[in-house]
């Protein structure tokens, strides 16, 4: 499978054959990447929100040994991850200044959302990359390919598509 990166972390549960699960969190991708599962070998995954603060150790060690049951990863999932409301404020903010075309910078998009939230460009850079790992930019380049790739379903021309929101090329 093809994963783009999204924003998001995801739970996964990796199952081989005569094998007991094996749970882990994924990073956050920066770049696009294929996972290949080999014959006979299944996996699970909970897509986590943006932003979403996990304690990883405490949770995969509640999950050792737990078959992949909605029920119970969902349970875990509400004593052990969250997203922090200031988070989801910052980004959030950056999804409403991240327009849909290049016409205007990344700068005075993440100065916009600063604006909106009341907080100084520094300092919404600071909590993203506390938070996060990644700054501003970083989730200001999601929205615009999440758009994009929205975009593609309808009827314009790949040249269109990129035109319309930026880029330099289909």
């Amino acid at each position: 499978s093809w994963i783009a990166p999204d924003g998001c972390r995801d739970l996964i549960c990796h199952q081989a054959p005569s094998a007991p699960p094996r749970w882990f969190v994924s990073d956050l991708d920066d770049h696009a990447r294929t996972v290949v599962l080999a014959a006979g070998h299944t996996a699970a995954g909970w897509r986590l929100r943006p932003g979403t603060a996990i304690e990883t150790d405490a949770l995969l060690a509640s999950l050792r040994g737990c078959e992949p049951d909605a029920d119970v990863v969902q349970a875990r999932l509400a004593d052990f991850a969250s997203v922090p409301a200031a988070v989801a404020e910052a980004i959030a903010a950056l999804t409403d200044a991240g327009g849909s075309t290049g016409e205007a910078s990344s700068t005075h998009r993440v100065t916009a959302a600063a604006a909106d939230l009341g907080v100084a460009p520094r300092t919404l850079r600071r909590l993203l990359l506390s938070a996060t790992g990644r700054p501003p930019s970083f989730w200001l380049m999601l929205v615009r390919a999440r758009r994009a790739g929205r975009a593609l379903a309808g009827a314009a021309s790949l040249a269109a598509v990129a035109h319309a929101h930026g880029y330099a090329d289909q």
